[in-house]
């Protein structure tokens, strides 16, 4: 009897040890990642510091990166400038920038490819100058010193300022400076003006005081701001590109329900003044967006751009359409892809 109980015993044993094994066997097959896209990708995303990357600040600040499975760290930059060019050095797989440098780019490279839209703005740009330096009227900006970082959204606005003002290009001496040397060198008086954005006029005033004077023109350039990706990354991370834009989506509507802790949120980003970003606030159009408006400034500041490429021999422009990815922000939402490209047009 005992020999029974004993095997009877032993086969209860080995029943609940393959359970146990089976149980344990299961569980680990479920968390084993199924694919690479299972668990969180790694992605370094480069931000050009100024207002019309707001989506991407928000996006940071609530961590709607994460919430879509990506392992996102940030290189910050000064400008879209710089982003732009860090991401394309190999330094970041996306990045966000201005529409005026992503339109040179395409005149020297077609390693990248405009994901979206993210913002526009109409009036974020000024002319700060020194009223010491005779400047109380933008007429008096002729013959003067006017610093601008080179090929940018605020050298574009530079142009289109001084034309409309009865002033040519050749009137003025362009000095070419980085972002963040500007407000400094305008205090040192090295310049009598420059072209800029906040925090950069910001700094300024608070250097000079009432020295200085602002000048500024509604509606006189729209610029936009876009979401790029490298086109390796592309080729192989089509759904973290595509987990990226769902991310800014989510920021979107968040500015649009909260647009007082967005402006808070921009604010500490940029380390700007609330006042200064709450001002231009109503100015800038946040949204993840494809649409025909946005290709037609890629165009204009591509043809503006074009004779200040140094060492470019060319006179055309580059086809805008074969830098436009439409297949991430179609998958996404695509109802926000307005513009007409190939998948419109009927054989």
């Amino acid at each position: 009897m005992q020999k029974i109980r004993a095997k009877h015993a032993f086969s209860i044993t080995a029943v609940v040890l393959f359970v146990l094994i089976v149980i344990f066997a299961a569980r680990n097959k479920h968390t084993e990642p199924s694919s690479p896209q299972s668990t969180p990708s790694k992605l370094v995303f480069a931000i050009g510091k100024h207002p019309p990357s707001a989506l991407v600040l928000i996006a940071k600040n609530q961590r709607f990166f994460e919430k879509h499975g990506i392992d996102i760290s940030f290189k910050d930059y000064p400008s879209g400038v710089r982003s732009l060019a860090g991401m394309l050095a190999g330094e970041a797989q996306m990045a966000n920038a201005a529409d005026v440098p992503i339109a040179t780019q395409t005149l020297i490279t077609r390693d990248f490819k405009i994901i979206a839209s993210i913002a526009s703005a109409d009036n974020d740009a000024r002319i700060v100058a020194r009223r010491d330096h005779g400047i109380s009227a933008p007429i008096d900006l002729r013959n003067k010193r006017i610093g601008v970082q080179k090929l940018s959204s605020v050298h574009y606005f530079l142009h289109a300022f001084l034309l409309s003002t009865g002033i040519h290009d050749k009137e003025v001496t362009t000095v070419y400076l980085k972002a963040e040397e500007l407000a400094p060198a305008l205090i040192r008086g090295e310049i009598d003006a420059f072209s800029m954005r906040e925090p950069y006029v910001r700094q300024a005033l608070d250097g000079l005081h009432d020295k200085a004077i602002v000048f500024s023109k509604d509606n006189l350039v729209v610029r936009g701001e876009m979401l790029v990706a490298r086109n390796d990354f592309l080729a192989t991370h089509k759904e973290d590109a595509k987990a990226v834009a769902r991310a800014l989506i989510d920021a979107e509507e968040f500015s649009l329900k909260f647009p007082e802790p967005s402006i808070e949120i921009v604010a500490q980003e940029l380390q700007a003044n609330g006042k200064d970003i709450a001002e231009s606030w109503p100015e800038m159009h946040l949204g993840v967006v494809l649409s025909q408006a946005s290709l037609l400034q890629l165009e204009i500041a591509a043809q503006w751009a074009l004779p200040l490429i140094d060492g470019n021999k060319s006179n055309q422009p580059s086809n805008i359409l074969n830098f436009i990815d439409a297949r991430v922000l179609e998958e996404v939402r695509p109802q926000s892809v307005t513009f007409i490209h190939e998948s419109d047009r009927t054989p």
